[in-house]
């Protein structure tokens, strides 16, 4: 919605390939660049019939102790937005055996899963492989760098946010 009402604020032509959110930004690059991902995506890359919530209500049977479906989805969130793999988080949790621990392998099969399985990532994930892909291959890196790059609210961006924008920053950060 943010992005929509920049692009018609602007009036500028194709003023919506110039503002973007984080999300649909990751998104065209991993469409673009998907021949350079280590998983075959779908075409859509993200889940478009409830994929991600199937996928959450199944694993909360496969591990009991979880409850609750929403719970676990903003588990698994946090984790990703602070930039903890599956195998950290289940490193720092093994010690405990407690409910850490199964949230920690349920977030690994999640992971897994969500690309074997359908090949889709859901919003979390698309950041993170984009920033995985762009700190792994210079050419696609390259070929996305910007002079300009100016970001409303950065004060509310995560460090995975933060770091797509250090891997396509080639100027000026506003």
């Amino acid at each position: 919605a943010a992005a929509t009402e920049l692009v018609k604020r602007a009036g500028l032509i194709n003023a919506d390939s110039t503002f973007r959110t984080f999300h649909s930004l990751a998104i065209e690059i991993l469409k673009k660049e998907r021949e350079h991902l280590p998983f075959k995506l779908c075409d859509t890359v993200i889940p478009t019939s409830m994929e991600d919530y199937k996928l959450l209500f199944d694993l909360v049977k496969v591990y009991p102790a979880l409850n609750n479906y929403r719970t676990l989805k903003e588990k698994i969130s946090e984790w990703k937005r602070t930039n903890v793999s599956p195998d950290e988080a289940i490193n720092w949790s093994r010690h405990s055996k407690g409910l850490e621990y199964y949230y920690a392998r349920a977030y690994s099969d999640y992971e897994r899963r969500c690309r074997e399985e359908g090949g889709w990532l859901d919003f979390d994930s698309l950041m993170h492989e984009c920033v995985n892909l762009l700190e792994t291959n210079d050419e696609v890196r390259n070929r996305w760098k910007r002079k300009f790059i100016s970001v409303d609210e950065c004060q509310d961006t995560d460090v995975v946010q933060f770091r797509l924008l250090q891997l396509i920053f080639d100027g000026n950060i506003f």
